[in-house]
């Protein structure tokens, strides 16, 4: 790992201090002990105490705190950390360290520095008591706490016995720390038996305190021998011999001074009796600055993301956030020795791979004796997007494939919703939690897995279904804990075969578009059709030309041509190719560019346009439909592999020879057989390789190169050739830069009749485009959004009522008059369904709004759209983020000084560079270039900051972390 980053500044002691606040005393102990980078994997086995705290209440907290805006956020905020500040206070008053925050519970141990023996020491009996004064201590102060009237409950389990601790991951530069060992099963028994209110001790605690402490069976004092030997839990009524605690700030004195301050928290004041006060300004100024690269790879990106040279902190900010959830059980048992921590190793660093390739986040790692739990995580900052739900799926599918490999068996569940996200805890331990209803249901539906099963909810189903690469089947649907209805489920498969399909949404208020879309399909046909006619009425003389002409272009690439240098009069005319095409009578393709914001309805209308032409027109019309994809950008040819396997004819299946075979028929039967030769160069097109040849491996990657775009033209030229044919790709803004250079040498020498493409109006034009626009008969198709009236009617129609209550109507036509977008109106309709706002008439039976509900559609923004301004708004640097926040609670349109004076900057440039970011203000000047003032480029973006706005706490909010 690169250190350069981590040198010497004004900042860099304050973050470190930071830093270490997030991991666990263990570790930095490690380092301590041998400051050196971790080699992976690693295990060492110690003797502990182990406390288990499960905290209930959380889930119906957050869903309360939910609803109240910036006050709820904030209020939950305060109370997360007002919680967990006494909990760290009193752990670690006792000498404990937190290893975990799982979810809504916390791992802590008392660990014998020393390896483990076989025989028990005094030492891990004291440590033992301990965590047992401890666990009553938390139920002291902590059971039953009040908040915001819900209340949280503790429910305890405590074990003992040798724990590993284990060092494993390590891609992208990313480790788990876990736990592993008897002790784990041993809370797990307890706290299973344990109610709220309540502490459990396993067997091996009582027989290590059994003259110590006092336990029974459900309250009733008496002693162990009286129990049955399957007896495992035992309630703990207190502890007669008491240890004197233990602060978890005690070090040795031979240890390395320099890391002391990381490891000596001082005492909250809640429970300073025990202790006497110490200032919070006790740690020193000076910090050991070369720990940071040890514990980078140990710290979620959602807190490293908002590091930078210029803060001596972070601004953690909690917030409502929309996400996806995977829970993951692995029938792995983890055993000691050597075999067993590789096969760990290799199957975490294949869940990381698996995850980080759809750029999802490893939440959580959990190994005890009964197996391991991994929790992802898909939409936290800075790696959200408006496709997470299918990043979500096809990782778990790709995780499950990899692990099965490995002969390890998963359930997975998947889980879209909204979840508090944000540090809890305070400045001497914290983690960066994501709590909420959703994260539960998430390991409801792991459970009720069957093994190599994948369960998805219906809202990850809805955001993943337009995917083309995964097909659902709609499940029975299943009761969970904590659900007073039935959930809706669904199976997700990668296979391609649609068993349910994705929905076919009403298309309104396009006609125009239609038509216009309709007119220009007829001209190009018209175009072709005297075009065809033309060339079949040339003399013989002529044709002879013609073909002359035509093979000069279209006959394969020889070696000398692939591996010799242009010439200089074919680079100086490329640009006039055109015109000299045009005057020969050649056939020049139309391409259709159809642009226009996210949500707007273009797939949707081309969808209906390609439909009615090809029931017009029948066998006359063949076209390929392609779609980029934003989880593979980074994929040279993705978008083209779907469709050269549709030219080529070629059928699914794991046959390679038969595949391959297939591919030099189709080529043979279309007179290619020359361009076999180039297969080898074709490589990444296909989902097996090809070996090389002489030719091929003399390849330099420029050569290679020409040869796929040579071998892709010819390829679609003879599919295309005598026919009516065109080529659809969807979301331009997506294809790789290959992709898009292929795509220029198909248009000007495929001879397809017409190529249609669709973009986003907010990105800038790709190069390639002018290329394009050059060397076709090109076409500028702006998609634009559509009247409030067609969007009421959208509504209505979703909502499959005849009329709107007038109140409802009126809320309704502010919101689409704010966003003309027909995806808004879909999914606003989806919301209030889900809201359960909607009911059937018992008499009409008429679906109508119910009597009493108040309906407040101001603040409800699709998901879809949410994602992708997040996304754009997580990657802005933290100075902009503020000043793009503060401008979306001013208005959709704003003056730039307001805005100066708002944030106290007087120098603030008025240009959107400065102000956020050109992808989301732009600058309104009058006629003499004067700046007038800003605005948000589309409506979305304004209505998504305010909504995060609204579901977020302001940094005070954060406790004492902050």
């Amino acid at each position: 790992m690169d250190t350069t980053q981590y040198r010497n500044s004004d900042t860099s002691q304050l973050q470190t201090r930071l830093l270490a606040s997030y991991v666990p005393k263990v570790v930095l102990k490690q380092y301590q002990l041998k400051p050196e980078l971790i080699t992976l994997p690693m295990l060492s086995i110690h003797s502990c105490a182990l406390v288990f705290a499960d905290i209930s209440g959380f889930t119906p907290l957050t869903e309360k705190m939910s609803k109240m805006g910036i006050a709820g956020i904030e209020k939950m905020s305060s109370h997360l950390n007002r919680f967990f500040d006494k909990l760290i206070g009193i752990i670690h008053l006792y000498g404990g360290d937190i290893i975990k925050f799982a979810g809504d519970a916390v791992f802590a141990i008392w660990p014998d520095e020393e390896r483990h023996h076989q025989q028990a020491s005094n030492k891990i009996t004291r440590l033992t008591n301990l965590a047992c004064q401890c666990a009553l201590e938390l139920q002291s102060q902590l059971h039953n706490f009040s908040v915001e009237g819900c209340v949280l409950r503790l429910h305890i389990g405590i074990g003992t016995g040798a724990l590993g601790f284990v060092h494993v991951g390590g891609v992208k530069d990313r480790m788990e720390f876990l736990i592993t060992g008897e002790p784990l099963e041993q809370v797990s028994e307890c706290e299973k038996t344990a109610l709220p209110g309540e502490v459990y001790v396993s067997r091996a605690v009582v027989a290590l305190l059994e003259n110590d402490i006092k336990f029974g069976k459900k309250r009733k004092k008496d002693k162990l021998s009286s129990y049955p030997v399957n007896i495992t839990a035992f309630m703990l009524h207190a502890v007669k011999n008491q240890e004197p605690p233990r602060p978890s700030d005690y070090l040795p004195s031979t240890y390395n001074t320099d890391i002391r301050p990381f490891l000596m928290p001082y005492i909250p004041p809640a429970v300073t009796y025990r202790l006497p006060p110490r200032p919070s300004d006790y740690l020193p100024s000076t910090y050991n600055t070369d720990i940071r690269p040890f514990l980078m790879p140990y710290i979620p990106p959602a807190v490293t993301y908002r590091l930078s040279p210029e803060t001596s902190g972070m601004d953690s900010v909690a917030q409502m956030r929309t996400i996806t959830v995977i829970f993951v059980n692995l029938d792995f048992i983890y055993l000691k020795g050597n075999q067993s921590l590789m096969q760990l190793q290799n199957a975490v660093a294949s869940m990381q791979r698996d995850l980080y390739q759809y750029e999802g986040t490893v939440r959580q790692f959990l190994v005890d004796d009964k197996g391991s739990v991994m929790i992802g995580v898909f939409g936290t900052p800075p790696n959200a997007h408006e496709d997470d739900c299918s990043r979500a799926v096809m990782s778990a599918s790709l995780l499950q494939k990899n692990l099965k490999s490995l002969g390890i068996e998963t359930k997975i569940g998947i889980t879209t919703g909204t979840a508090f996200t944000g540090d809890v805890g305070n400045q001497h331990r914290r983690e960066y939690a994501v709590v909420g209803d959703i994260v539960n249901l998430s390991a409801r539906l792991m459970c009720a897995c069957s093994k190599g099963e994948i369960l998805v909810d219906s809202q990850t189903y809805k955001g993943a279904c337009v995917n083309p690469r995964l097909s659902f089947e709609k499940l029975e649907p299943i009761w969970v804990k904590g659900k007073t209805y039935p959930i809706d489920i669904f199976r997700p498969s990668c296979d391609g075969s649609k068993m349910v399909q994705a929905e076919k949404l009403q298309l309104m208020g396009r006609e125009a578009d239609c038509v216009k879309l309709h007119t220009i399909i007829d001209n190009v046909a018209t175009r072709k059709k005297g075009h065809d006619a033309k060339e079949g009425t040339k003399e013989e003389s002529e044709k002879k030309s013609a073909k002359g002409k035509s093979d000069r272009r279209s006959r394969p690439l020889s070696e000398k041509s692939i591996k010799g240098e242009k010439s200089e009069d074919k680079a100086n005319n490329e640009n006039n190719e055109t015109e000299k095409r045009a005057k020969d009578g050649e056939w020049l393709s139309t391409v259709i560019v159809l642009s226009g914001e996210a949500g707007v309805g273009k797939t949707v209308l081309l969808k209906e346009v390609m439909d009615e032409e090809k029931a017009l027109r029948k066998d006359k019309l063949n076209f390929l439909w392609g779609a980029a994809d934003s989880m593979d950008m980074g994929t040279p040819f993705f978008v083209w592999t779907e469709i050269l396997m549709k030219v080529l004819a070629l059928e699914k299946t794991k046959d390679t020879e038969a595949l391959k075979q297939g591919i030099k028929d189709w080529l043979i039967s279309h007179k290619l057989e020359d361009q076999i030769q180039y297969l080898p160069a074709c490589s990444d097109f296909f989902p097996f390789q090809w070996e090389d040849n002489e030719l091929t491996t003399t390849f330099s990657p420029e050569e290679k190169f020409d040869a796929v775009k040579n071998f892709v033209v010819q390829a679609l030229r003879s599919w295309g050739e005598g026919n009516f044919s065109g080529l659809v790709i969807e979301n331009l803004q997506w294809m790789h830069e290959e992709s898009l250079s292929l795509l220029s040498r198909v248009v000007q020498h495929s001879k397809l009749s017409f190529v249609i493409l669709t973009m986003r109006s907010s990105i800038s034009t790709p190069s390639c485009l002018l290329e394009i626009q050059a060397n076709s008969d090109y076409v500028d198709f702006l998609v634009q959004c559509i009247e409030v009236p067609y969007l009421i009617e959208i509504i209505k129609s979703r909502l499959q009522m005849k009329a709107l209550p007038p109140q409802l109507k009126k809320q309704l036509e502010v919101k689409m008059g704010e966003y003309p977008n027909p995806l808004v109106a879909i999914e606003t309709a989806d919301q209030l369904n889900a809201l359960g706002l909607i009911a059937v008439d018992e008499q009409t039976g008429e679906r109508v709004v119910k009597q009493g509900m108040l309906v407040n559609v101001d603040s409800i923004i699709p998901n879809s759209l949410k994602g992708i301004y997040t996304s754009r708004v997580d990657h802005l640097t933290q100075s902009q983020q503020v000043v793009v926040k503060v401008a979306s609670i001013i208005g959709s349109e704003f003056s730039y000084q307001l805005l100066c004076d708002v944030l106290d900057k007087s120098n603030l440039a008025p240009s959107s560079s400065q102000v956020g970011s050109e992808d989301l203000i732009e600058l309104l000047q009058d006629t003499n270039q004067r700046p007038i003032s800003l605005t948000f480029i589309t409506s979305p973006v304004r209505g998504t900051k305010c909504e995060e706005m609204a579901n977020e706490g302001s940094p005070r909010g954060q406790g004492q972390g902050q």
